[in-house]
């Protein structure tokens, strides 16, 4: 299943990935602020933060054969079970994760760090996270994107405002060293042919590879962490290197930007329906992506990615099985073409459907 948060309807919406079936959804009446991220713990207890009461929702999955008052299949019925972090001090919390061992990972924009709790919410005293460098700078400047990496003991974070990413020790929450995205010189400045073309946003950890959503120009772009190139360098590094770490990207900037308010003309189209968004730009022309996310199935051996396509009011999903056999064509030379086999892929497993301001797959 596929869960994703719809912030204008004010719910969580369940799809499921392979039918390209709506299942269900959840949530009506207990939102109060602004939902963005959703995390599920192993024991599939789902957390869902709001960014504007800096807290998160927790629903507990349906019980098997449970039924709805009703007397309907209770199947995707989640039940709400109160809130937490409600008096932890957040300022913007806005992403979430949530390890094997339960333990959970907020992330808040405005102080730039990370906390850690354990699987009751209480603060894990074996979290010590590095926030800031020796001069009183921070590492991260307006973060929310997040995805651990157990097999390196590794965490990501997106630094928004630096268009990088920074990586933290998983079990301590000590700065490594070690980032994505640029080159960094002597005085700690980053600099350089950046790979990113402004915020990074949603990222995800699938097959030994980082996918992280460059928003800015509807790029997804793919990081092989198995790659010793892959940390502190540039574009021209990699190309230098040819394709060690990076592998390039997939996805397109939109044909319509709806993002643009300045488009008064669009924007009263939208309004009166003559212009619908998810229809207008094709499969894999992405407007305003934010969020991706990642699952394996075991059985069939195929790995799913599944993105937020904001402003296009729709969930794309891509088989990774596609992707890297696109990707495999591609030296990083080329990185800033667009790939269209890519495109392909996406027209075959892309199902267009999705909400209206941050959200979350």
């Amino acid at each position: 299943m596929l869960l994703a948060t719809d912030a204008k309807n004010r719910r969580v919406q369940i799809w499921d990935v392979k039918t390209k079936m709506h299942l269900g959804e959840f949530g009506h009446g207990i939102f109060g602020g602004e939902i963005v991220d959703i995390a599920v713990a192993p024991d599939g207890m789902v957390l869902v933060t709001d960014q504007l009461l800096n807290l998160a929702y927790a629903f507990a999955p349906p019980s098997a054969g449970a039924k709805t008052e009703k007397g309907k299949s209770g199947a995707y019925d989640y039940q709400f079970k109160g809130t937490r972090f409600g008096e932890r001090g957040f300022d913007k919390l806005g992403g979430i994760a949530i390890d094997s061992r339960g333990r959970i990972y907020g992330v808040d924009a405005h102080l730039n760090e990370i906390r850690r709790y354990t699987p009751d919410g209480a603060a894990d005293p074996q979290w010590k996270f590095e926030k800031g460098r020796a001069g009183g700078d921070t590492y991260l400047h307006g973060c929310e994107g997040i995805a651990i990496d157990e097999s390196t003991g590794q965490l990501f974070v997106a630094s928004e405002k630096d268009a990088i990413i920074q990586v933290f020790d998983w079990e301590t929450g000590a700065y490594k060293g070690k980032h994505i995205g640029a080159k960094i010189n002597a005085t700690g400045k980053f600099e350089g042919t950046r790979i990113f073309s402004g915020s990074v946003e949603g990222l995800a950890i699938a097959n030994n590879h980082l996918f992280a959503v460059d928003e800015s120009v509807g790029h997804i772009q793919v990081f092989d962490l198995a790659q010793a190139n892959v940390f502190n360098t540039d574009l021209v590094g990699y190309k230098r290197g040819q394709l060690g770490g990076y592998r390039g990207f997939f996805g397109h900037s939109p044909q319509v930007d709806f993002e643009d308010k300045t488009n008064k003309a669009l924007q009263q189209q939208v309004k009166d329906g003559a212009v619908i968004p998810g229809q207008a730009n094709p499969p894999g022309y992405f407007c305003s992506p934010d969020s991706i996310a990642s699952y394996t199935d075991k059985a069939a051996g195929e790995t799913y990615i599944a993105i937020a396509d904001q402003c296009n009011y729709r969930l794309a999903v891509y088989r990774w099985s596609d992707i890297n056999r696109a990707l495999g064509t591609m030296i990083v030379a080329q990185a800033p073409t667009p790939v269209p086999s890519v495109k392909e892929a996406a027209i075959k497993s892309t199902k267009a459907t999705h909400k209206k301001g941050k959200k979350k797959p």
